[in-house]
């Protein structure tokens, strides 16, 4: 049997005890710890590149989540606001419309209470028409005068006792709020634009004339008057 020797390898003559190349050799280089292989790109830093990019204006998904939560909690304020804003002028016009209501309904009532008051007061003088009418039926014609100018005089109290006033006319200035001017004559009694006749009275309640006093009004300085 023939046994075959391998040749023996040379051992480098500038490799340093442990396997390290010498100062001064070819051969490669052993690592130092925390060193980075020749030719190898830096690797990104994934937490710390992150951070710098939300330091430069990029909002995280915290960040996002965050003013979300802000906006949709704003919506909902603003949407009950709106609801106790329209629920408030619901309950203001209901107000509104009860006061309209009770307002009117008090006014009527004031009105009938009124007509009710005068109506009341005017009883006596019809009762005491009805006399005078069955007294002049009667033949009784001697009292008549004087119990219609009673009747007249009660009358007159019961409308002095409501407001309403007989409106002054002969001897006052003309006053076109308060006389309807049917005809000017000339008049030495009175002077130019102040009444001279009265044809129908005129009554006033609270200074507002209800019905204007018909008269007739005097032209001074020899003015041709006439009929309106």
């Amino acid at each position: 049997m023939t046994f075959e020797h391998e040749p023996e390898k040379e051992t480098p003559t500038d490799q340093e005890p442990g396997g390290a190349p010498g100062a001064g050799g070819d051969g490669p280089r052993a690592r130092g710890e925390g060193e980075k292989p020749e030719g190898a790109a830096d690797a990104p830093a994934g937490g710390e590149e992150a951070a710098e990019a939300g330091a430069q204006g990029e909002p995280s998904v915290t960040e996002l989540k965050a003013r979300l939560a802000e906006e949709q909690a704003a919506r909902e304020a603003a949407q009950r606001e709106r609801e106790e804003l329209y629920d408030r002028l619901l309950r203001l016009q209901a107000e509104f419309d009860n006061y309209r209501k009770r307002t009117r309904r008090e006014l009527e009532e004031s009105k009938a209470k009124g007509a009710e008051e005068l109506v009341v007061q005017l009883l006596p003088v019809i009762d005491n028409l009805e006399r005078a009418i069955q007294a002049a039926e009667a033949g009784a014609a001697s009292g008549m005068v004087e119990g219609v100018k009673m009747i007249h005089k009660q009358f007159l109290s019961v409308l002095e006792g409501i407001g309403v006033v007989p409106i002054a006319a002969v001897g006052a200035p003309f006053d076109p709020a308060l006389h309807e001017a049917v005809a000017y004559e000339e008049s030495d009694a009175y002077p130019d634009g102040v009444v001279m006749e009265e044809i129908v009275k005129g009554y006033a309640l609270g200074g507002r004339a209800l019905r204007p006093s018909v008269v007739k009004v005097a032209r001074g300085g020899g003015q041709q008057g006439g009929e309106e």
